[in-house]
């Protein structure tokens, strides 16, 4: 009977640990915005043509009034540019969205300063995303890649066409399945024309509900220790 206890106590924790090691880093793709999740207005920044500096702050409208520290890929010179759509952005988001473009008109042609990384100053988040599309029309795959301070938890990719049909625009997001870790985001592109060249819409993030994984784990933990009682009783 002792035996049967301690192999069954055995397995119920190498389950459990077997979970987690799955579970660490991993990040679900989510493809529209949360209900509960709090936003970044890029509005706040200025009007449409407004040139954003390598490095800029913006304010989150969540009760702790969390702000966003958003960069451009190195060097320091590169700068961005506040776009909105219908305005100076003719492309695939709601008309009148206002939009961080990692991008600059120079010479009358437009340079690409992407990838785009934003920093949470109070973070612990398990969700971030936002609406995304390549400057160039054509094929575009993105990239949301998710971090606890410099450690990465993951990245998800996803796959787009860019136009110029407005409330067509992409949403990539992500949850952490592992808690609220989220402190940093780093927007990006994997292929397209141009994959330095891309604009973000109003940034979604927050601590909101999670799939279901952990509760059908705990079912299944519930059901084992039942089925070691059984096992005992007899």
């Amino acid at each position: 009977m002792k035996r049967s206890k301690m192999i069954l106590m055995f397995v119920a924790a190498f389950i459990l640990a077997a979970f987690s090691v799955a579970q660490a880093d991993t990040i679900l793709l989510v493809t529209s915005p949360q209900p509960g999740a709090s936003t970044v207005d890029w509005s706040q920044l200025g009007a449409a043509g407004q040139v954003l500096p390598h490095s800029f702050l913006a304010i989150g409208n969540d009760p702790n009034s969390d702000s966003v520290t958003g960069k451009f890929a190195a060097p320091n010179t590169n700068k961005g540019t506040l776009a909105v759509q219908g305005t100076n952005w003719g492309g695939d988001f709601n008309t009148g969205d206002y939009l961080v473009w990692a991008g600059h008109l120079t010479n009358g042609n437009p340079v690409g300063v992407g990838p785009l990384s934003l920093t949470f100053a109070l973070g612990g988040y398990n969700f971030a995303g936002a609406y995304f599309q390549q400057d160039f029309f054509g094929a575009f795959t993105a990239k949301l890649e998710f971090f606890d301070g410099t450690n990465s938890l993951g990245f998800v990719t996803e796959s787009g066409v860019s136009s110029g049909t407005p409330g067509t625009a992409m949403f990539i997001g992500g949850f952490d399945l592992t808690g609220s870790n989220i402190t940093r985001v780093v927007f990006s592109e994997t292929a397209g024309s141009h994959t330095t060249d891309f604009a973000i819409g109003t940034l979604y993030y927050g601590v909101v509900p999670e799939p279901g994984t952990m509760v059908l784990l705990g079912s299944g933990l519930i059901g084992l220790a039942g089925f070691a009682r059984r096992r005992m009783s007899k």
